[in-house]
C-alpha cells in the first residue's frame, strides 16, 4: 500500500499520479494499492482526485471531515491499508516516489521499517539547516534514539509495524517517533529531498 496524505497540491496531483504510475509499474512481482488522504483541501484536489480513483482501480480515496494533519491523515490511511506492508509519503514531490523500489527491496531483504532520509534538502538556507540539525540531536539525546540529523518524512512499514502502531498512538500521534520507539528492525536509505 502507498499512503499519501493530500492538503492543497492541485498542481501536484497529475504529476504525481505518472510518476506514481510509472513507479509501480517497475514493481512487476508486487501487487500496489494507493490510497490518497485528502486532509480537507480547499483547493481543487479532491475533485481531482476522485476523478483519478474512478479511473483506476488501484487508487482510493479517502477525505477527513477536517483538516488534522499529515499524521493523522496517514494514521488514517494505514487504517485503510490492506497491503503486507505500506509506505507513507507527501503529496508534493519533495519525496520522490521513485526510491519506493528500493524501499521494498530492502523491505524483502527482512528491514521491518525502511526509512528514506533527507542527506541534503534543495531550496533551504544554511540556517534552516543549522536549525534542523540542532532539533533532531537534541531529540536524539533527551529520547536516546538515532534520527538522522536532516530528519525523516517517508518510509516503509511492515504489516506488524503498522499493527503496533495503530495500537500505540495517543490523541496527538508523532508518527516517526512511535515508530522508533518500538523497536523494530530499520534501515536507512539517502536521498535529497526536491525543492517545493
Amino acid at each position: 500500500s502507498i499512503v499519501i496524505p493530500v492538503f492543497n497540491e492541485e498542481p501536484n496531483i497529475s504529476t504525481l499520479i505518472a510518476r506514481l504510475q510509472n513507479t509501480i509499474g517497475q514493481l512487476q512481482t508486487v501487487s500496489c494499492e494507493v490510497i490518497f488522504v485528502d486532509d480537507h483541501s480547499t483547493d481543487g484536489s479532491s475533485a481531482l482526485l476522485r476523478e483519478y480513483c474512478q479511473q483506476h482501480t488501484r487508487f482510493r480515496y479517502l477525505r477527513l471531515s477536517r483538516n488534522s494533519g499529515s499524521h493523522i491523515a496517514i494514521l488514517a490511511g494505514l487504517q485503510h491499508a490492506e497491503g503486507d506492508c505500506a509506505v507513507f509519503m507527501a503529496a508534493d514531490l519533495q519525496d520522490p516516489p521513485e526510491l519506493i523500489v528500493q524501499m521494498i527491496d530492502r523491505w524483502q531483504q527482512g528491514s521491518r521499517v525502511v526509512w528514506a532520509y533527507r542527506e541534503g534538502r534543495e531550496g533551504i538556507s544554511m540556517i534552516d539547516r543549522l536549525l534542523s540539525g540542532t532539533f533532531y540531536w537534541i531529540v536524539n539525546r533527551m529520547m536516546k534514539m538515532d534520527i538522522p540529523s536532516q530528519g525523516v518524512d517517508f518510509a516503509l512499514l511492515d504489516r506488524c509495524v503498522i499493527n503496533g502502531l495503530g495500537a500505540c498512538v495517543g490523541a496527538n500521534p508523532n508518527i516517526f517517533m512511535s515508530v522508533l520507539w518500538m523497536g523494530f528492525s530499520q534501515t536507512f536509505i539517502p536521498y535529497v529531498k526536491q525543492k517545493r
